[in-house]
């Protein structure tokens, strides 16, 4: 490898953890790692009691194949490239390849180490079915895989357009999880077969879509948007310095922000409604909801604890939304245009509480129908009435007078 290339991708990963590391000293001191704990000890005793008693035709596979398909699956590349990089960079793309490839050795140990952990706290409820390929076979797979997903994930990184890139995606997700439910259910050599017979549809695919020879616009992309992740993340314990929004079109969620009132008084209603559907908070949201729903759902179906864990997940995805909305807060703060326009600033208070006390309602609400309706229908009215009364009082009340706390320190504060 070219030595001044190594020194630089050292240089910009130290560089990075660096300016990080005070904000992770602060997230340290929060609370934050507590709060993990308590979740992590709520879910082994909620999953112990579900291994205790769990339904006889329980979809074990399919249950295996959806927990384990998106570590399988995940294939990130930190390559600390940055837009100036296309300049002074790119003259040398032809010695990039051990550069690329040592981001690739780092992303693939992380999350390889991540898909273990998860196999591992799979193998228990493994055991309560057939078992039909032995453990060590079973990671030797997923080992392959994710190898051959870390290769197909950089194919589609070199794609000319996206989307073939979503396309070619959507491909290889959807043959991974019939291949996981394959490996839990069939015996070896037959799961076998069909990854030989899968890997080789996808390698022959991969080569029809036009390719760019080195994807530096799609790797900056990228690492832009991991770092505003962990930003984002930050900023939940302390203001961190802005890192640029990425705004996603969302058709889909288009029509909300048309329900807002068309006067001045509603301005700054109007644009923090833009910002939750239109920005990566909008998709974590998103996110939490489906996960949350799911995983309460699938509680309160089991009655694990005689519904009580349902409660708790429904109980903690409804903060964890609560904290995701309190970074909007950051958004607009400090944007010059909202005083150059003759805009209502007094009311930025008032329309950023309402637009997320709504985003947070209309997600707490989801999350609780998953679980209520389930756990009224087994007649487990007091976890269903205290799961209810918990997201309502947590949702309308409790997080929008906590956000408004912050924000009026914060304003002592400038």
């Amino acid at each position: 490898m070219d030595r001044s290339l190594e020194g630089l991708w050292r240089r910009r990963s130290a560089d990075f953890w660096k300016e990080a590391s005070p904000y992770i000293r602060y997230m340290l001191q929060s609370g934050f790692p507590a709060f993990l704990s308590l979740v992590g000890i709520a879910f082994l005793v909620s999953y112990g009691s579900f291994l205790r008693q769990v339904p006889e035709h329980y979809p074990i596979a399919l249950t295996g194949a959806a927990v384990l398909l998106p570590f399988v699956c995940w294939s990130p590349l930190r390559s600390w490239l940055v837009p100036a990089d296309t300049v002074f960079l790119m003259p040398r793309e032809s010695g990039m390849k051990p550069y690329i490839l040592r981001s690739a050795r780092r992303g693939l140990i992380v999350t390889s180490i991540w898909t273990a952990v998860v196999l591992i706290a799979f193998l228990p409820l493994y055991y309560k079915g057939t078992v039909p390929v032995h453990p060590l076979a079973a990671a030797a797979v997923l080992a392959v895989l994710k190898c051959l997903h870390a290769y197909a994930a950089w194919i589609e990184r070199r794609m000319t357009y996206s989307s073939a890139r979503r396309l070619y995606r959507l491909l290889r997700w959807a043959l991974t999880i019939i291949i996981l439910v394959s490996l839990f259910t069939f015996p070896l050599w037959k799961t076998l077969l069909f990854l030989l017979g899968a890997a080789g549809v996808v390698y022959a695919a991969l080569k029809l879509p036009r390719k760019h020879r080195f994807p530096w616009e799609r790797l900056i992309i990228e690492e832009a948007r991991t770092r505003r992740g962990y930003y984002r993340f930050f900023s939940m314990f302390i203001d961190v310095p802005a890192a640029g929004t990425a705004v996603a079109k969302r058709a889909y969620l288009s029509w909300l922000p048309s329900l807002v009132p068309y006067r001045r008084r509603s301005t700054y209603t109007f644009l923090y409604t833009q910002t939750i559907t239109r920005t990566e908070t909008g998709g974590i949201l998103l996110r939490l909801t489906g996960l949350g729903a799911l995983s309460s759902f699938f509680a309160a179906q089991s009655g694990s604890l005689n519904g009580w864990a349902a409660v708790a997940l429904c109980c903690l995805f409804t903060a964890v939304l609560g904290m995701q909305l309190g970074a909007v807060r950051h958004a607009h703060r400090y944007t010059v245009w909202q005083h150059v326009y003759p805009l209502p600033v007094a009311t930025r208070f008032q329309s950023l509480l309402r637009a997320a006390r709504t985003a947070h309602l209309i997600c707490a609400v989801l999350i609780a129908c998953f679980t209520v309706i389930p756990l009224a229908l087994q007649s487990l009215w007091l976890p269903a009435a205290t799961a209810a009364l918990f997201v309502l009082l947590y949702a309308a009340v409790i997080a929008p007078y906590r956000l408004s706390a912050r924000m009026a320190k914060e304003n002592e504060d400038d």
